[in-house]
């Protein structure tokens, strides 16, 4: 988290998948700039919603998808949950082939994030994420924060697996 933030400048989270939710475990925000995106370290949301959810639901089979939706939307904060399930595989679709998850304004009003999996730690599902007001998001930097994201995930699967052989 702390290479990605060093890359990229912008608020970085680490989250994992619950269920249907995304829990975002910690962060660093970035403080620089006047209009920011802020921590959400504690926050869960809707992982459908954010481009961590997407990245870390991507990993899972379709079966492995519908299984946990429909147990979510038969809870009692089901209809809450607004979700598409045939879009949402779209999405997932699309996620798989770029290796991304994004997100455009689609958990909270005027912000964008990008985000990709780094897979299980601990058994958990976890993915390292970037977030930004989407004003000061462009073209150019989705393209450069996704090859950021992209080399610190492959950094950070090397170094969990060198750390779990010695």
């Amino acid at each position: 988290m702390e290479r990605l933030f060093e890359r990229v400048g912008e608020t970085v989270h680490v989250a994992t998948l619950v269920g249907t939710e995304i829990h975002h475990l910690d962060g660093i925000e970035a403080a620089n700039h006047a209009l920011r995106f802020g921590l959400r370290t504690g926050v869960t949301l809707p992982a459908h919603e954010t481009s961590a959810g997407k990245a870390l639901l991507a990993d899972l089979p379709a079966d492995d998808v519908d299984a946990r939706y429909h147990i979510a939307l038969s809870g009692p904060r089901g209809r809450e949950l607004r979700v598409d399930l045939g879009r949402l595989h779209e999405e997932l679709e699309r996620t798989r082939r770029r290796g991304i998850g994004t997100n455009f304004e689609e958990s909270e009003s005027g912000v964008a994030a990008f985000a990709v999996s780094i897979g299980l730690i601990d058994g958990e599902r976890t993915a390292l994420s970037i977030a930004m007001p989407i004003a000061r998001c462009s073209r150019s930097d989705a393209t450069e924060f996704a090859a950021h994201l992209f080399t610190t995930a492959s950094e950070a699967r090397n170094d969990l697996d060198l750390a779990g052989h010695m």
